[in-house]
């Protein structure tokens, strides 16, 4: 009876536990990363594994690498042993900024980020940026398995002062001087190791000031519960991630300050990469988003980033939105510090505005990226992209030393 009892429960609390591997798992390499760590995360990505064939080993494999901590996972199998041999990245990242791009001030910063803490795979990282108008100071904490169980946490903390424009094709229409305190939490429990759900919290602390003669708008806090919806096929690939990445986002307020009826957002992802021929990838990136009110205050603030590339930073207001983004990787050369690559990109989508009478804008955006990606950190280190998008900058670039968090 008590053996059925804990079946029972192991198969509530984490499903794919209760037939998990009963073998010896044998952790070698590692020099950081705690084999206790280690160990719990390797039966995790055995799942209900028994026996283990060439296919499981290799889906296993996949799995510890999916952390991005290892940049070598190697696997044995003998009876009752399953032998894991890694080699470990860099954990502990400093990471400077530096961010030019047209008609932006440039943008300096750095980052501190250790993603294995203590040798537990959590993630800690703290850092700003700033420019002539703007500044930001941000904390962040990500556990993956809170206390080796099936429970995410993370936490993030933003200070955040900037100027933000809205604009109409080149045309300066409105903005604002901006201070914004965030602050979130995002609780989430791993049904599989692809499948989570998450409970989402955040608060928001809004003040605005008088911008180039524009009269400021009023002051708005208010705070939001919501749900988060996520699967992730994805497998980490160095400079892509191959598979599918789908999730969806429900955010309600709850209360906010200025007594006005409560926003919901909803926000829906989809991305697909894949290798093609000789290294190559595709990516290919979906994103919808509406919500209930037209408050420029409470708009989601696009720009200058994948799917609205060649919209100045923040520079559209949106109530609702939705683009399609393609992405195709070239490697051009490796070497013992990484992969170069090029990419051609293609941006589309419309993007209704959160004033104006909710005016639609419709765009396109093409050009060629070329990046380098650091092997020892799974991250770009260098990336220099231009392009063209005619409703807004039309001609556009953007240089990136380090990596934007």
């Amino acid at each position: 009876m008590k053996k059925k009892t804990i079946l029972f429960l192991s198969v509530c609390l984490w499903p794919g536990l209760a037939l998990a591997w009963t073998g010896e798992v044998r952790i070698l390499g590692n020099g950081h990363s705690q084999t206790s760590y280690l160990e719990d995360l390797t039966r995790s990505c055995l799942g209900g594994h028994e026996a283990l064939e060439p296919q499981d080993l290799k889906e296993v494999q996949d799995c510890i690498g999916n952390t991005e901590l290892f940049f070598e996972v190697k696997l044995r199998a003998e009876p009752s042993l399953l032998v894991v041999e890694v080699k470990e990245r860099w954990s502990l990242l400093p990471i400077p900024l530096v961010v030019g791009e047209k008609n932006q001030d440039t943008k300096y910063g750095a980052i501190l980020v250790e993603r294995n803490l203590m040798g537990l795979g959590k993630l800690l990282a703290v850092g700003g940026d700033s420019s002539k108008k703007s500044s930001t100071v941000f904390l962040r904490y990500e556990d993956k398995s809170l206390g080796f169980t099936p429970l995410y946490l993370r936490l993030t903390w933003a200070k955040i002062r900037r100027q933000a424009l809205l604009y109409r094709g080149h045309e300066v229409i409105d903005g604002n001087d901006e201070d914004r305190l965030y602050q979130a939490l995002d609780l989430g429990y791993h049904v599989t190791q692809a499948f989570t759900p998450t409970l989402l919290y955040e608060k928001l602390d809004k003040r605005y000031y008088e911008s180039s003669g524009r009269a400021a708008w009023t002051d708005l806090s208010y705070q939001s519960l919501g749900v988060r919806l996520s699967l992730d096929l994805g497998n980490f690939r160095f400079y892509f991630k191959e598979g599918w990445q789908l999730s969806l986002e429900q955010l309600a307020q709850q209360w906010r300050s200025d007594g006005l009826s409560l926003d919901q957002k909803t926000l829906a992802k989809v991305q697909w990469q894949g290798a093609t021929v000789e290294d190559q990838a595709l990516q290919v990136k979906a994103e919808v988003f509406f919500s209930r009110k037209d408050d420029p205050r409470t708009a989601s603030q696009l720009g200058s980033r994948e799917g609205v590339r060649g919209v100045p930073a923040y520079g559209a207001w949106a109530k609702d939105y939705r683009f399609l983004s393609l992405d195709y990787q070239i490697p051009l050369g490796y070497s013992a510090q990484g992969v170069w690559t090029a990419a051609p990109f293609w941006d589309g989508g419309r993007i209704v505005l959160a004033q104006r009478n909710l005016e639609t804008v419709d765009y396109r955006s093409y050009g060629l990226g070329t990046y380098f990606f650091l092997k020892e950190i799974a991250l770009p280190g260098l990336g220099f992209l231009v392009g063209r998008n005619d409703p807004y900058e039309s001609f556009f670039y953007k240089i990136t030393l380090g990596f934007e968090f």
